[in-house]
Order: C-alpha cells, then structure tokens, then sequence
C-alpha cells in the first residue's frame, strides 16, 4: 500500500519544465519538517500501486510527464511504478529532497532536487538533473557538496506558506535571487538561475 495526499493534473510551476501540462502524484509524508514549507503532506490516503498507476493513467494525456513528488516521494516510490509509468508513454519525474539515495536507481527521466540549509543531499546521493535552492532576502548562497554534481542550478524565492497563490508571492525574496543570479562574480562565481513558483502566479495548482 502506498499513502498518498492527491493526485491532480496541472502545469509544471518549477525548473526546467516550467509550463509543461503534468500529473502530479503527491505522496504523504516527509522525513524531514521544514518551517517554511508550502505543502500540506500530512494525512493522505491508503491506495495500493496498481490502484494508483490506473489513477496516473486515467487524468494524463498525450505529451504530459508525471511527476512524483511529496512530501518525500523517495520514501515510497518504487522502480515498478516508475516502469509502468515510462511504459505507458510518459516521461517520470522526481520532486526529492536529496536525502534518500535510492531514489537515483528507479529509473527515472528526470530527478529535481530540493536540499534544505539543514539536511544537505545524502552522501550517496551524487547529483541530479537539477537543483532549486529555496532561499529569502538575506540568506547565504547555497553551497553545495564538492562531491555533488548537476546539470542545472535555480535559485527558488521562498513565498508565504501561509497564503496561496499570488498573495503568497515575497518580491523582496525574488528581488534578492534576482540579484544572486546576475552577479555571480560577487556570491563565490557560481551560477545559478531563478525559478519562480509560476503555478502560483498562475493560481493553478
């Protein structure tokens, strides 16, 4: 069985597919309890894998990607479902906090990678595809481990896990990655990108 929040058909809002038509499978839980996330995880729903994947393949079309996300997904997510998933035709996706290594050998098309200041990747956890760093106004840059690797960094403005959608926008908090991302040269010559949060401009999902 696995335990799962919601399942629900939107746009991709983060990284390299911003825009992109998705299915989002949320798992419930976490191994890690953040202070500023913006995800109600808790709770969620006992399904069993094959009750879940015909659920994936009912709300999804042609050119979507299904992404697995939390939570931590990694907790629960396995190379059968990711299989099925890839089978039917779409691209598998990942949402991880870096922390569980396993999640590197499922299989999957695309692994995104949020590390928190306090719970950096797993030593195992050797790199991904992408990288968003959640920060605010002030914060230090993200350092990442030397043994790290990725093929894209994005700097994420924190919102307001208070408030949904538009009024949970910080523009001071964008202001600042926007300031990061154009001078690298001043924050230790690394290069990172910006990512809004765009489903939430979008008042989408």
């Amino acid at each position: 069985m696995m335990l799962v929040k919601e399942v629900f058909r939107s746009f991709q809002g983060e990284g390299l597919y911003t825009g992109c038509p998705a299915v989002f499978v949320r798992f419930a839980g976490c191994n890690l309890d953040c202070l500023y996330c913006d995800t109600d995880h808790k709770g969620g729903v006992e399904v069993t894998e094959d009750k879940l994947y015909e659920h994936i393949i009912r709300l999804a079309h042609r050119g979507d990607i299904v992404v697995f996300t939390g939570g931590e997904p990694g907790l629960q997510l396995t190379r059968l479902l990711v299989q099925r998933v890839r089978g039917a035709g779409f691209r598998a996706h990942i949402e991880t906090n870096g922390t569980i290594p396993d999640v590197l050998s499922l299989g999957l098309d695309y692994v995104a990678c949020s590390p928190k200041q306090d719970h950096p990747p797993h030593p195992q956890f050797l790199g991904c595809d992408e990288v968003r760093c959640t920060i605010k106004l002030g914060d230090p840059v993200p350092q990442l481990p030397k043994w790290f690797s990725c093929k894209r960094k994005f700097l994420t403005p924190m919102t307001d896990p208070d408030k949904r959608g538009r009024d949970s926008i910080i523009w001071e908090n964008i202001d600042y990655c926007v300031g990061v991302a154009a001078s690298p040269s001043d924050y230790d010559g690394i290069t990172w990108g910006v990512s809004l949060q765009s489903h939430k401009l979008m008042g989408v999902r």
